[in-house]
Formats: C-alpha cells, sequence, structure tokens
C-alpha cells in the first residue's frame, strides 16, 4: 500500500508540474536530463523541478535515451544506468555538448565517469584515498586476484560488479568476462560495516551529509542524515581540500564518499556526474527547504544572462 501511495504521490507532483508549465510564463530555460527507466519517477528530479518552476525556469524532464535537450542549460540528474551502454552515452555528451551548456560541465563529468582519471586527480593532489590499482582488461586483472580485496569496472554505478574476492572467484570472473572495459583493485576496508559518510556539497560549499550502508560489502540497513555540527571536523577539512582541487573547480554540485579507519577518512568515490543528492532524507522540512533552494540558488546564479 504504501508503494502505491508513493507512486500516486510521484504522478500528483508531475501533473502539478506540468499544469504550472502551461500557467505561468518563464525567464530562463532548463532541461533536467533522466533515462527511460527514470523519467518523471524520481522524486529529487520532480522536486527539483517544482522549485525551479516556482523560481522562474521553466522546466522539462527527459530521458537522454529519446531525445536531445532545446534549451540552453542542462541539469545531468538520474540517468542511472548509463554505465551500461557507455558508448552510446559518451556520444550522446558529444553530440550535445556545442549546443548546450551542462552543468556540471562536459569537462568535469568525462573525467568524472572514467574512475582512473578520477583517482588520478586525487593521487595528484594528494588526497587520502583507497588503496586502487587499475588493469586494463580481464587477461590483466586475473593474475593479481587475491581474497580480501574489492574488485569492480572502472566505469560503474550502484555497486553493480562490485565484488570482495573470497575463495571461489569462478562465479566473480564469469560476470566480469561480459564487461568490455578496465577494472580495479581495491583495499578491502573491514570499517565500511560502520557505514560509508557522503557530503553533499553545492557550489563549494558543505550542504548535508548522509551515512550510508549500502549492503554491497556489509548489511544493508537504512541511510541516515547527519547533522552538519555533528560532521568530525576532520572530514570537513578533508570535504574542503578536495573542492578546492582545480580539475573540480566551478561544479555546481558534488558527492564525496568516504569511509574512516585508522582514525583516517579515505576517498571511495567523488561524485561529479549524477549523483543522488540524498535532499530526501533531510527529516526536517525547513532544513529540507533550505537544502532544496540552496541547490536552486546554485543553478539560478550559474544559467542567469551574463552583464
Amino acid at each position: 500500500m504504501s508503494k502505491i501511495l508513493y507512486n500516486l504521490k510521484l504522478k500528483y507532483i508531475a501533473f502539478s508540474n506540468q499544469i504550472y508549465l502551461y500557467t505561468h510564463k518563464f525567464n530562463q530555460e532548463l532541461t533536467i536530463l533522466s533515462c527511460n527507466k527514470w523519467q518523471n519517477k524520481v522524486k529529487e528530479d520532480l522536486i527539483l523541478q517544482k522549485y525551479l518552476l516556482k523560481n522562474g525556469i521553466k522546466t522539462t524532464i527527459i530521458s537522454w535515451e529519446k531525445s536531445k535537450p532545446s534549451t540552453k542549460y542542462t541539469l545531468i540528474r538520474s540517468i542511472w544506468g548509463y554505465q551500461d551502454k557507455i558508448n552510446a552515452f559518451n556520444n550522446y555528451l558529444l553530440s550535445i555538448k556545442n549546443n548546450t551548456n551542462l552543468i556540471n560541465s562536459y569537462e568535469i563529468i568525462t573525467s568524472n565517469i572514467d574512475k582512473q582519471k578520477e583517482f588520478n586527480i586525487l593521487s595528484k593532489y594528494q588526497i587520502p584515498h583507497i588503496n586502487t590499482t587499475f588493469y586494463n582488461d580481464l587477461s590483466s586483472l586475473k593474475p593479481n586476484l587475491k581474497n580480501n580485496l574489492v574488485v569492480k569496472p572502472i566505469i560503474s554505478a550502484s555497486g553493480n560488479h562490485t565484488y570482495l574476492i573470497k575463495d571461489n572467484q569462478e562465479s566473480i570472473l564469469n560476470d566480469l568476462s561480459s564487461l568490455k572495459c578496465g577494472f580495479m583493485l581495491q583495499e578491502f576496508i573491514p570499517e565500511i560495516k560502520n557505514g560509508e559518510y557522503s557530503i553533499i556539497v553545492f557550489g563549494n560549499q558543505i550542504s548535508h551529509a548522509v551515512i550510508r550502508y549500502p549492503g554491497i560489502l556489509s548489511t544493508a540497513k537504512k541511510t541516515e542524515y547527519i547533522p552538519l555540527d555533528q560532521l568530525d571536523k576532520q572530514l570537513i577539512n578533508l570535504v574542503n581540500q578536495i573542492i578546492k582541487i582545480p580539475e573540480f573547480q566551478d561544479n555546481t554540485y558534488i558527492r564525496i564518499d568516504t569511509v574512516k579507519t585508522n582514525n583516517q577518512y579515505l576517498v571511495m568515490e567523488i561524485e561529479l556526474t549524477e549523483p543522488q543528492l540524498f535532499l530526501e532524507w533531510i527529516p526536517n522540512p525547513p532544513l529540507k527547504k533550505e537544502a532544496y533552494q540552496k541547490f536552486i540558488n546554485i543553478i539560478q546564479n550559474k544559467i542567469k544572462p551574463q552583464q
């Protein structure tokens, strides 16, 4: 019953947004990029659309698999699953880059999709991260597989094809053999069972944070919101180091995933392409509204006409 009510609520928000689109005039236009599976089915997308509309920005949600944006600016959101069609998606980005301004930029996104490029940037600026080795293909990876290492594709999302290596490697290799990409081997951090810390940043300012228990390498538990005044200062300092990296500058949104081990936070991943922003996990309605509006303000400032 709760799922039915939730879906009805999504349809109501989507319908209300469409009514607003047809009954108001707008000064600016923006496209939210989704995919066939998630178009108009993600609450965060629909609420973002609602806030953008009410801030005078005509906003439509389209699937990258069906159409191209016709607006000057495009915000990439729920394109989840693009990694399974990576060549088509890369070609799509290339085909639209000169006709619309991506938020984040094309350069930031394409560097972030390839995790080898991402970790090279982290190493360049001496950002502490999980020990990671990259391999071009399965044949070079296979001799290096050892128990208690984590293997995943270089281009991946949502923990797909991610494994903790144990005694039986055959099923893992069978799955990975279907992928046409490079791979990464990472040190397994046992403290992952205590959760991974995700910090969401808008316009180079920390907005909010959650602690997650995805269940890929540990027991799945409910994501929990962390008030900013309860964030470890060491973690805040790490985030501030990351957002000063030149290659990440001029971003509109960034999510930084970390794990704490031996009293130190290590970066697990930097998400600048299509991160879930966990806005709906903020339990306090005024704080949630403030976070949404903070994101909208950054977008609005990004797309306002230059004087």
